[in-house]
């Protein structure tokens, strides 16, 4: 009886682990179709990740040769080419204004530290 029950207890645990692991891969799934930047070219899939994908970039930083390796990723996937979750790297002055233009409904970044103009005069 004593195996039977741990087997049942083991058993369940599994089951929680397993919907656990759906339902995450599931909210990263909807997360990827939904993504303003999911239009650009990505390196690979790893950037993409939420709060995994900077791993990618720092690892070239550290490595010594970032610059290389995006020109290599410019000049193979173009212009954009999207280095982390919400980070794109721009090798052109035309692709800025598509990015950054008026009328994009792409969130452009949340600095709260900085105030406006107004209340430094």
């Amino acid at each position: 009886m004593d195996f039977l029950s741990t087997l049942l207890l083991s058993s369940r645990l599994v089951r929680y682990v397993l919907v656990a692991l759906a339902l995450g891969l599931a909210m990263l799934g909807l997360h990827q179709l939904n993504h303003p930047l999911r239009k650009y070219p990505a390196a690979n899939w790893f950037a993409t990740i939420p709060y995994i994908g900077e791993i990618w970039f720092a690892w070239l930083t550290l490595k010594g040769n970032p610059d290389v390796t995006l020109r290599k990723l410019h000049a193979r996937l173009g212009k954009v080419v999207r280095i982390g979750p919400n980070e794109v790297s721009i090798d052109d002055s035309d692709a800025v204004k598509e990015l950054y233009g008026h009328g994009n409904d792409l969130e452009k970044g949340f600095y709260p530290h900085v105030k406006k103009v107004a209340d430094f005069l």
